[in-house]
């Protein structure tokens, strides 16, 4: 007799227990000087999307920095993601990143 499952994951082929996919950028917030920037909030964008100013977008990810810079955006989709932060800084950066990248170094000016 063959085995059967209600699980969806067996047949959707998610990962264990349900957790959500994807895949992840991490890194730190800095000023020109080294020094972090503690709640800097970042915006990830698959790049190419148009942001909106005054809306949400659909595949906008939204963060705020630790109280030692550090970031992580998880479960995005693989690819190239423009990351964007103006909290705390007189200019806003933009940078774009791969997917799988763990060592983002984001330097805004103070």
């Amino acid at each position: 007799m063959a085995a059967t499952s209600s699980s969806p994951c067996l047949t959707s082929g998610c990962s264990p227990a349900g957790a959500p996919r994807g895949e992840t950028i991490a890194g730190r917030v800095i000023d020109d000087s080294g020094a972090a920037i503690a709640g800097a909030r970042l915006t990830a964008l698959p790049r190419g999307t148009r942001e909106a100013v005054d809306r949400f977008v659909p595949g906008q990810v939204m963060l705020e920095a630790d109280h030692d810079g550090r970031f992580v955006f998880r479960h995005l989709a693989p690819g190239t993601w423009t990351i964007r932060g103006d909290r705390r800084a007189r200019t806003q950066a933009t940078l774009d990143v791969e997917t799988g990248t763990t060592d983002v170094q984001f330097v805004t000016s103070r």
